[in-house]
C-alpha cells in the first residue's frame, strides 16, 4: 500500500505543547486512532501523553475530545476505528468555563 496522508488539527493546550495548530504525517498503513495516538505522544513527549491520557488508565482522557472528519468519535471506538487516506483528525481539550 502507498504510504497515507491525514491531517492534524490541533486545539487548546494540545496546540500549545506541539507549537502547531496542524500537520500532515504519512503513515505505511492503517492504523487503529488509538495506536496513532499514542505513537504521536512519542513523537512530542511525556507532556502532550499526560495531556492525552490517563496517566492511571492509560486510556484518552474524558476531557479530550476527538473529531474524525468533522464527527465526534468516542473512546470506545478508537481502538477498531482504522485512520485512512485523506482523514482529517481533530485533538480538543475540553476548555474551561463555557459560559459566555
Amino acid at each position: 500500500m502507498d504510504n497515507l496522508r491525514i491531517k492534524l488539527q490541533y486545539y487548546g493546550a494540545i496546540r500549545e505543547i506541539v507549537g502547531k495548530p496542524e500537520e500532515e504525517k504519512n503513515l505505511d498503513k492503517e492504523v487503529p486512532v488509538l495506536d496513532f495516538l499514542r505513537n504521536i505522544t512519542y513523537d512530542y513527549g511525556s507532556k502532550l501523553h499526560e495531556e492525552i491520557f490517563d496517566l492511571a488508565t492509560n486510556d484518552v482522557r474524558k476531557d479530550v475530545m476527538l473529531m474524525l472528519n468533522g464527527i465526534t468519535l468516542g473512546r470506545e471506538k478508537l481502538p477498531n476505528t482504522l485512520l485512512k487516506p485523506g482523514d482529517e483528525l481533530a485533538l480538543l481539550p475540553t476548555f474551561p468555563g463555557g459560559g459566555f
